[in-house]
């Protein structure tokens, strides 16, 4: 059904770095579940200098969003709706800023949007459409309901620099039961509509099934800046990797989409961060991912020691924050960014229907400058040094570290709103962190917004408070620290063809690359027959597998 409706391990270093930071009051929701869980809610586009967040107003029937169209500093809040039903309501939505046209002008732009629907009884479908920011634009959607494809809540939605949409979803069976199938969705922009045209391919991908329940917990996708490179990534147990409970099973294409492997997966055994002796590790709930400029897939992710009995040990030194990477395509290594001092915050009041709880965990989110060279880190933990041991992550701040993929160098971790006087201070909590991030003269700033509740931490079925965060900066000479990864077990499976290597600067012409020797980065690899394309990463490995 179509409808067209106009609407006018290393060293930890923290540092603070409030001084530039501002806030600017955005809308209001009518409870905090429009930004419960980690999805594609803000997005910027450096190239317009704009920045848009998407949510339910405060109705919560109709999808909204606000817009900053000056990089963050003014904004325009609660434009739309862009879709409203009584009886097939949206909930949960993503959201996208895409330039169809390419021009310069930021009107041109469009909210392109995506969302489930609930008829006040079960899950029924999906909607999708999008919206031209100019003002007095029209905002057309599809409501897909009888779709064999049995979506229930998209987890991944993002646009490549060259403007193609991918999206990616579980099936359920009866609303409930995970189908051992992922639903991936490709939007190619189509002029003479003015719409993104969707076309759906499945992914096999059992789990286990243990004790009756399906061990799968969520996905994610995510390109390269060059759109040739793509990667989903489960979070789930197929039985594959014995002393993992939940990890990453990952998915790969190296033409753009067209083609995916057969999935592979990585084992989490970290013990040599953590040094407790565990023989099992978990990969927590809530994860995000990225895909750098040579292609390399970057998931941000709690780990935390487990047990086979599917329990995780959350207790500080038992769990961190990592940066799980491929540096050739066969091996994963794992980079601390952080041992949190809190782990997960119950929002709420526990059997209650007017503020039901929600449980919230470290939000890790990950940022990208356009180019893919440098990113961003994000998690929100509670000072137990503030607010006690023991205590729940329920007064969040928010920390960034970053990752220059050319030099190999971190900065330290940055509480970004602590001691700042902001609402945000010990209050970032339900944050969302944009995919890309704004470059400036040396810097790069994260575009991130915040909900604040009426009754913190308790009313979460009342009207909730959006706020952006602006002036989340990090300079470039904040990149000073080396990295310490550990080599992770765990490979590719199903592969027909691989070929790797290293290509570096043969000093001596003797055909062995000799210590001081350079690495050459970004230098094309064709392989043939097979007719791709790939360039080296910054320390001039490649491979290809298919």
């Amino acid at each position: 059904m179509k409808k067209i409706i106009t609407f006018i391990m290393m060293v930890t270093i923290t540092i603070n770095v409030s001084a530039q930071l501002y806030e600017v009051p955005l809308s209001s929701s009518s409870n905090v579940f429009t930004v419960a869980g980690t999805r594609t809610q803000l997005w910027a586009d450096p190239a317009l200098n704009s920045v848009m967040f998407i949510h339910r107003d405060n109705t919560g029937n109709n999808i909204n969003y606000d817009i900053s169209q000056n990089g963050g500093i003014s904004w325009s809040t609660d434009v739309g709706p862009l879709y409203n039903s009584a009886t097939q309501k949206a909930r949960y939505p993503q959201g996208l800023l895409v330039n169809p046209s390419g021009s310069a002008n930021p009107d041109s732009a469009y909210v392109s949007f995506l969302a489930p629907l609930f008829n006040s009884v079960s899950w029924s479908g999906i909607v999708s459409g999008q919206r031209q920011v100019v003002a007095g634009a029209i905002s057309n959607f599809d409501i897909d309901t009888i779709n064999p494809l049995n979506h229930l809540i998209p987890s991944g939605y993002m646009v490549t620099p060259q403007g193609i949409i991918w999206s990616v979803d579980a099936e359920y069976i009866n609303d409930s039961i995970y189908n051992d199938l992922l639903i991936v969705s490709k939007g190619v922009w189509n002029n003479g509509t003015r719409k993104f045209d969707f076309t759906n391919q499945i992914l096999n991908a059992p789990v286990s099934h243990a004790g009756g329940i399906a061990r799968y917990l969520g996905c994610n996708i995510a390109f390269s800046p060059s759109g040739q490179f793509g990667y989903v990534v489960m979070n789930a147990n197929n039985g594959s990797i014995a002393d993992s409970v939940y990890y990453p099973i990952v998915y790969y294409t190296g033409n753009g989409g067209q083609t995916w492997s057969t999935p592979y997966n990585i084992g989490l055994n970290v013990d040599p961060v953590f040094g407790n002796g565990s023989l099992f590790y978990n990969m927590g709930p809530q994860f995000d991912i990225a895909v750098d400029a040579g292609g390399s897939l970057h998931i941000l992710c709690e780990i935390l020691e487990g047990d086979n009995m599917w329990n995780s040990n959350a207790t500080p030194g038992h769990f961190g924050i990592f940066d799980i990477s491929s540096f050739n395509g066969t091996q994963w290594k794992a980079e601390l960014i952080e041992m949190p001092g809190t782990y997960q915050a119950e929002f709420g009041i526990p059997g209650s229907t007017i503020d039901p709880p929600v449980i919230e965990y470290n939000r890790p989110q990950i940022s990208m400058d356009v180019t893919g060279n440098k990113l961003f880190f994000t998690w929100i933990d509670t000072d137990t040094n503030i607010f006690g041991s023991g205590v729940e992550n329920l007064f969040p701040d928010l920390h960034v570290k970053g990752y220059d993929i050319a030099t190999q160098l971190w900065t330290a971790d940055n509480n970004i709103t602590q001691f700042s006087g902001l609402s945000a201070d010990a209050s970032c909590a339900f944050d969302n962190v944009s995919y890309n991030c704004i470059s400036g003269t040396g810097n790069n700033t994260i575009p991130v917004t915040f909900t604040l509740l009426s009754n913190h931490p308790i009313s979460t079925g009342s009207t909730v408070f959006h706020y952006y965060l602006g002036g989340a900066t990090i300079q470039n000479s904040q990149f000073t620290l080396a990295g310490n990864p550990i080599i992770l077990p765990g490979g590719v499976s199903g592969v027909n063809h691989q070929i790797s290597g290293i290509v570096y600067y043969d000093v001596n012409g003797n055909g062995i690359m000799d210590g001081g020797e350079p690495p050459l980065s970004n230098q094309t690899i064709d392989v043939q027959p097979d007719g791709y394309t790939l360039f080296t990463y910054p320390n001039g490995a490649y491979y290809f597998y298919s």
